[in-house]
């Protein structure tokens, strides 16, 4: 074949495949955010619960953690995080666990975390009581979301509170109820250490710097 025409081909195969990268791109906005460094993110929580007298124990079940992120292209998803787990809300007065870790882009923010509560027990005065949670799914905001250290996380303070209702059953008997009426805040963190982001770490509250 003359050299003119394998020049030719050989620039219309690189402008096709040039074509393709920049389609993909806008097809999928978030493979720009792959070229950018990661950086790894933990869901810390702690909790100060409010109670009835006598409340000895508050477990709760989460599942479905996802992260809303804001790219440095300006796009914006909902980062799904493969954790799930019950933590006992009584053990974390004035403590943290990490409940959670992933990877994010450097430079990116997180502005919401996202998770279910699948289950919630209670002990009062030494009886175990399933509770039920008002809401299954909690949506929290995060304030100073913008992440740029290596190590970093979402401390999720937990304040929900522990409701006693009490009712009469089909034959007339007094029994009793708890509802959790969730909340809780959520906030940007840095300077952890490596040991927080072993998932199930309980580690004593420092005032974490908030970033």
């Amino acid at each position: 074949m003359p050299r003119k025409w394998t020049l030719k081909y050989g620039s219309a195969a690189v402008l096709a495949a040039s074509i393709i990268i920049v389609v993909a791109l806008f097809a999928n906005p978030n493979l720009l955010n792959q070229t950018s460094a990661s950086a790894s993110f933990l869901v810390l929580s702690t909790d100060p619960p409010t109670v009835p007298a006598g409340t000895t124990l508050l477990n709760l079940t989460y599942s479905d953690v996802s992260l809303h992120l804001t790219y440095l292209n300006g796009t914006a998803a909902w980062l799904p995080v493969n954790a799930s787990g019950t933590v006992n809300l009584f053990s974390l007065v004035n403590m943290t666990q990490t409940i959670a870790s992933t990877t994010i882009p450097s430079g990116s923010a997180v502005d919401k975390i996202q998770f279910t509560i699948a289950d919630v027990d209670a002990v009062v005065n030494g009886t175990t009581y399933n509770v039920t949670a008002l809401s299954n799914t909690l949506i929290v905001s995060v304030a100073n979301s913008q992440v740029n250290q290596t190590l970093s996380g979402v401390l999720v303070d937990f304040n929900p509170t522990l409701v006693q209702i009490q009712a009469t059953d089909a034959n007339g008997t007094l029994v009793y109820y708890y509802v959790l009426v969730p909340s809780a805040t959520a906030t940007i963190v840095g300077d952890l250490s490596r040991e927080h982001m072993k998932v199930g770490t309980i580690i004593e509250r420092s005032e974490e710097r908030r970033v």
